[in-house]
């Protein structure tokens, strides 16, 4: 999944989040379902206490909920790096919160049904 935020400041904490596919569209933080993934895209707000201070702004693509989240969550971090002090920012790299999730899908092979997994044989 891919993320573009923006974050405006001074804000009222406002979310937005809208789906490429579907730019008409706006959603406030109810558009994930699952609690752990809400938690995930206001974790880096909450951590360098900006939250209720800035308005984010984000448009999300491709992914599912949980991928979408951390797409969210990186791109936070990273636009709120300018509006933070030095210590936070090394803060935040202790945490992890400016470490992107680089994993990709693996690539099918040739004589394979996927990337791994292999036709049935039987005797």
């Amino acid at each position: 999944a891919t993320a573009h935020v923006r974050i405006t400041k001074p804000g009222t904490g406002k979310v937005e989040i809208q789906h490429r596919d579907r730019p008409g569209l706006t959603y406030d933080i109810s558009y994930f379902y699952a609690l752990k993934d809400r938690h995930q895209l206001m974790f880096p707000l909450q951590f360098s206490k900006t939250l209720g201070l800035v308005d984010m702004h984000a448009t999300v693509h491709g992914g599912g909920p949980s991928g979408q989240a951390g797409a969210i969550r990186y791109a936070t971090s990273m636009a709120v790096r300018s509006f933070v002090e030095k210590e936070v920012v090394d803060e935040m790299k202790l945490v992890g919160l400016l470490t992107q999730d680089i994993r990709v899908r693996e690539r099918k092979k040739p004589g394979l049904v996927k990337a791994r997994k292999g036709y049935t044989w039987k005797k």
